[in-house]
C-alpha cells in the first residue's frame, strides 16, 4: 500500500498499474480522471514536455512509463507514455523544489548585503556618484554568485571620494587609475599631479595615433577632418569599443536586473554587437534599446510603424518576409533604414529577374548594403545603389 499524492485523493489507495504504466504517484482513480488538452490520460515524452515545460527533462524519463508504437513513423523506436496525473505531480514537486531554493538564495544574498554594512561599513544607500554606483557594486548587489569581488568593492567605496574629485567629469577614469596602480593613500595633491599627467600622456598618444584612427572612419568623417584639427579626431576607436558595454549600462535607465535583462535580451543581441563593434555612440544606441523594450510585444504599433516607413518607398509589408514577421513580433531590434532598405532590393531583384534571380543574389546584395550603411556610413539611398550596382549586367549574364 502507498499514499497518492494526488490534491485531489486524500485516502490511501493501491497504486496499481494504469494503461501499462506502473503508478508510483498517484492511484489509478486519479490518473484515470486527469487528462491533458487533448482528452488523453497518458502523453508522450514530447508533449509532457510541452504540458510541463518547467519540469527537467531528466526528471520526466525518471517516472515509470510504457512504450507505445509510433502512429506517425514506421520504423520508429516506440514512444514512451506517461501519466498525465503523475507528470502533475510532479510539477507541484518541482515548483515547491524550486521555491525553496530561491527563498534559500534571498536569504543568503540578504544576509551577505548586512554584513556588508554590518561588518565593513558599506551602504548602498550612501550619496554615491551616479556614474560611480555601479562601477563599485557591480552585480554584488543582486547576483546570487557574483562576479564583483568584496575586495573591489571594499577599496573602490573608499577611493569613491578621491575619485569624483579628481575628475568629476569622469570619476571612473579616476578610480581605475588609482585601483591599477594599488594607491592606497589618498592624497589629492600628490595624485592630481600624477593623474593630470597620465591624461597628459594618454591625449598626447591618441593624437598621435589620430592618422591610424582615420583609416576606420566613413568618407563623409574623413571630409570633416579636412576642415579641422587632427587631435580633434574622437579618442581611440579601440578604447570606444572596449568602454561600450559599460557606457551602454550606464545609458540605460532602470534597476539594474533590468538593465541585464535588456543586455541579454535575444532580440537585442544584434543591436549590442553592432553597438560594441561600430563603436556607436552609447546615449542612441540605448533609448533604441528603450523603445524597442516598450513596444517589443505590440505587434499592431509596430506593424503601423513599419507600415508607414515602407509607405514612404512605395512598398507593402511582403507576407512571405521573414524579416517583416520577425520585426513587427519582436524578435528583431534593428533599424527601420535597414529593414526597408532590404525590403526595397528585394523588389527591384524580382522585378529583375524574378524568384530565381532573387535567390542567387539576394546574399550578396544585402551584404553589400549593410556594409555600406554600417561599417561605411552611408546614406540608405547611396547604401541601395551600392548595392544593386551591376544588378543589369548580372541580369544579361545569368540570362
Amino acid at each position: 500500500m502507498a499514499s497518492c499524492f494526488c490534491n485531489s485523493c486524500n485516502q490511501t489507495n493501491n497504486l496499481g498499474i494504469f494503461e501499462g504504466i506502473r503508478l508510483t504517484l498517484v492511484c489509478t482513480s486519479c490518473a484515470s480522471t486527469a487528462l491533458s488538452d487533448e482528452g488523453d490520460p497518458i502523453v508522450c515524452f514530447s508533449k509532457a514536455r510541452d504540458l510541463f515545460p518547467t519540469i527537467p527533462p531528466k526528471r520526466v524519463k525518471q517516472l515509470m512509463s510504457t512504450p507505445r508504437h509510433n502512429p506517425h513513423y514506421r520504423n520508429a523506436a516506440p514512444m514512451r507514455m506517461y501519466s498525465v496525473a503523475e507528470l502533475r505531480v510532479l510539477q507541484g514537486a518541482v515548483d515547491q523544489e524550486c521555491e525553496a531554493k530561491a527563498l534559500s538564495l534571498q536569504k543568503k544574498r540578504q544576509t551577505r548585503l548586512e554584513r556588508l554594512t554590518r561588518v565593513h561599513g558599506i551602504s548602498p544607500a550612501a550619496p554615491l556618484h551616479r556614474a560611480l554606483f555601479s562601477h563599485i557594486f557591480g552585480d554584488y548587489l543582486w547576483a546570487t554568485h557574483p562576479k564583483q569581488k568584496l575586495k573591489q568593492v571594499k577599496y573602490r567605496f573608499s577611493a569613491h571620494d578621491i575619485s569624483a574629485r579628481l575628475c568629476p567629469h569622469d570619476p571612473v577614469a579616476a578610480m581605475n587609475y588609482c585601483e591599477n596602480r594599488g594607491i592606497t593613500a589618498f592624497v589629492y595633491d600628490q595624485l592630481r599631479r600624477d593623474f593630470e599627467y597620465s591624461l597628459f600622456v594618454s591625449t598626447r598618444a591618441l593624437r598621435l595615433e589620430g592618422v591610424a584612427i582615420s583609416r576606420f572612419l566613413c568618407p563623409s568623417e574623413l571630409a570633416e577632418l579636412k576642415n579641422g584639427p587632427l587631435s580633434q579626431i574622437p579618442a581611440s576607436v579601440e578604447r570606444l569599443k572596449k568602454n561600450a558595454p559599460r557606457m551602454l549600462r550606464m545609458a540605460l535607465q532602470g534597476s539594474n536586473a533590468e538593465v541585464e535583462r535588456m543586455m541579454k535580451y535575444p532580440a537585442m543581441r544584434t543591436r549590442v554587437r553592432r553597438c560594441i563593434e561600430y563603436a556607436h555612440d552609447p546615449e542612441t544606441v540605448a533609448a533604441k534599446m528603450a523603445e524597442f523594450w516598450r513596444t517589443k510585444d505590440d505587434r499592431t504599433h509596430r506593424r503601423r510603424v513599419l507600415q508607414d516607413a515602407m509607405d514612404l518607398r512605395g512598398l507593402d509589408i511582403r507576407p512571405d518576409s521573414v524579416y517583416c514577421h520577425d520585426y513587427i513580433c519582436g524578435l528583431i531590434d534593428v533599424d527601420l533604414e535597414e529593414l526597408v532598405g532590404i525590403q526595397y532590393i528585394t523588389r527591384e531583384l524580382f522585378d529583375t529577374g524574378g524568384p530565381r534571380f532573387w535567390s542567387e543574389y539576394h546574399h550578396a546584395c544585402e551584404s553589400a548594403y549593410r556594409r555600406a550603411l554600417l561599417e561605411n556610413g552611408n546614406t540608405m539611398d547611396q547604401s541601395i545603389k551600392m548595392a544593386l550596382r551591376g544588378c543589369a549586367s548580372r541580369r544579361r549574364r545569368w540570362s
